[in-house]
């Protein structure tokens, strides 16, 4: 927990979300009440060394902060078809992709 868990909220990529619940970085906004409903159902995740976590990319999660002295180190890959490319100057954009066949 103190290294930063992820929290998710199970269950949420499967819900019709409005783009209202979205700010304008597409962040899941706090300050309305069926997002806070939504929200106050998410749990912590807890993951030993070597272990692999896979999600839907709709899924809502966010990484906790790393109140501890320890380094918080993940890798993270994702998987999209050609049709789906990354938002221009965002941190998935930054980086060359690796084709997979």
């Amino acid at each position: 927990k103190n290294n930063g868990a992820l929290l998710v909220v199970p269950g949420s990529h499967r819900l019709a979300l409005e783009q209202y619940q979205f700010d304008q970085a597409t962040f899941f906004r706090q300050d309305i009440p069926e997002n806070q409903e939504l929200l106050a159902r998410a749990v912590q995740l807890e993951l030993a060394p070597g272990d692999v976590l896979l999600f839907h990319a709709q899924l809502l999660h966010a990484a906790g902060r790393n109140v501890s002295s320890e380094p918080k180190m993940a890798l993270v890959f994702t998987y999209h078809n050609e049709a789906t490319q990354p938002v221009a100057g965002t941190r998935s954009a930054q980086y060359p992709e690796i084709q997979v066949s």
